[in-house]
């Protein structure tokens, strides 16, 4: 967002500072026409600590009261899910609007009654797919949308990894995470960012069917997760696994003429042709210096060791603000909230688990 001097910036405002709020705030300061108006946290030291290590304020412990004094044009609700949909509706309705951070609610019921005062207050509500506006699956889903691999077959996506890395909080086993509540447990926390980016490639859903267990007998919740999603004509299989190293995030999508494969941790997209082999050029010149200026991209975060895991949420933050500003549409929809939410809640109610 270029910043305009006749035009006043925007007010945002961020309840739940835990670790997630910091990369919320680093990203905010990124843009130009916003202004961090207020954070708010039941703990006042970390307030007061967050104000002071970012230079931004003021500091509030009571969420109704940064509401009425802060008047925030957007409201970062990043707080364990549990509470999202008290706090999202009671934004919403003091004139708001609401990014929440995945997954948006714990049930349908909080889903849909948040989606409704939305509605009823004529603001945006946005989840954070953060994973689903990174640059390289932007790419991916421009070159499908082009015809560059024709009709979409069958889509994978693998988030392999999470849960792990040697004690990170959902691991452990003195101070219980948020997540193990979650009625899909901690695998709840995950899946929305596996989901929302097979969906980008398919039609309607029309059917889900999930397998998920426990295969770490020490961890509070499931740690396996396979669904399988059908589409009208397409379909989709989304993993989540604790147990697949070195951690991954891989996307592959299968087409009546080609193929488009990204490593999203690494920045690294890859397209084929029916015959497999070389990367090719799609849709002349311009589409080949895309895919070069994406190796080139990458090949300069390699080397300064710069790759940035947040920067889909950069993006995100640059378009939300964006409408905010304009009066356009944010790059998270209704319809595509809608659409991943349903998928979700089927996978985390289903009975057909091992």
């Amino acid at each position: 967002m270029s910043s305009d001097p006749g035009q006043a910036p925007l007010r945002a405002a961020i309840v739940g500072l835990g670790a997630i709020s910091f990369e919320h705030i680093e990203k905010l300061q990124l843009l130009d026409e916003v202004r961090i108006a207020g954070v708010c946290d039941l703990d006042a030291t970390v307030t007061k600590a967050v104000c002071e290590r970012y230079g931004i304020g003021p500091a509030f412990t009571d969420f109704d009261r940064m509401l009425a004094e802060a008047q925030p044009d957007v409201v970062h609700v990043l707080t364990p899910p549990q509470s999202h949909r008290p706090l999202a509706i009671a934004a919403l309705e003091a004139g708001s609007h609401v990014l929440v951070e995945k997954p948006i609610a714990p049930t349908a019921e909080d889903y849909a009654a948040m989606r409704d005062a939305a509605r009823s207050a004529d603001r945006h509500l946005v989840e954070n797919y953060n994973w689903r506006q990174a640059a390289v699956v932007r790419r991916a889903v421009e070159l499908q949308r082009s015809g560059a691999i024709g009709d979409v077959v069958h889509v994978e996506v693998v988030f392999g990894g999470i849960l792990s890395g040697g004690g990170g909080p959902v691991s452990d086993r003195d101070v219980v995470h948020f997540s193990h509540a979650l009625p899909g447990g901690a695998l709840q926390n995950f899946a929305s960012h596996p989901v929302s980016i097979a969906l980008s490639f398919m039609d309607d859903v029309v059917g889900v069917s999930t397998m998920r267990r426990r295969l770490d007998p020490a961890m509070q919740s499931e740690d396996e997760l396979r669904a399988l999603i059908a589409g009208e004509r397409t379909s989709g299989l989304v993993s989540v696994t604790r147990h697949a190293e070195p951690p991954a995030f891989l996307l592959r999508v299968s087409g009546t003429e080609g193929a488009i494969e990204a490593d999203i941790y690494n920045d690294r997209l890859y397209v084929a042709g029916p015959g497999g082999g070389l990367a090719k050029v799609v849709n002349g010149m311009r589409q080949g210096l895309n895919l070069i200026g994406g190796t080139a991209g990458l090949f300069a975060k390699t080397l300064t060791s710069r790759l940035d895991h947040f920067e889909g949420l950069e993006n995100l933050l640059e378009g939300l603000y964006g409408a905010v500003r304009d009066g356009g549409e944010p790059p998270v929809t209704g319809a595509e909230m809608d659409a991943v939410n349903d998928v979700m809640f089927k996978v985390f109610s289903s009975e057909g688990q091992l």
